[in-house]
């Protein structure tokens, strides 16, 4: 069965390319402090949570502000239609809850960031 694009979605290993791409451009799109490529990753779920993009924005210049986030590499494991990713930031300010596991939700054949 085909996904976006026309990139496979079934099999373990599918699943787990997509969640590390989706992982990555998360990252990618936040430590560049672009909300609004980083919001739509997010599950409706953390979106009611957070508000709004503007909001998010917010929540991303506190976040970030004093580091120099450099997102390196990703590790995921996935069960089903839940994964968890972890990212390793070079940025030595880097706060220690950052290489924690976070949670995203296959949700209409798409990964959503759902840690929220």
């Amino acid at each position: 069965m085909p996904g976006a694009g026309g990139a496979p979605i079934l099999g373990r290993g599918g699943l787990e390319y997509r969640l590390r791409d989706a992982a990555e451009a998360l990252d990618l799109a936040a430590a560049a402090k672009d909300a609004d490529t980083a919001w739509d990753f997010y599950s409706q779920r953390c979106q009611a949570e957070i508000g709004d993009v503007e909001s998010y924005r917010r929540l991303l210049d506190a976040f970030y502000a004093g580091r120099d986030p450099r997102p390196t590499s990703w590790t995921v494991r996935v069960i089903g239609s839940s994964g968890q990713v972890v990212t390793v930031d070079a940025d030595p300010n880097a706060l220690a809850h950052a290489m924690e596991p976070r949670t995203w939700t296959l949700i209409d054949v798409r990964w959503q960031f759902d840690n929220c």
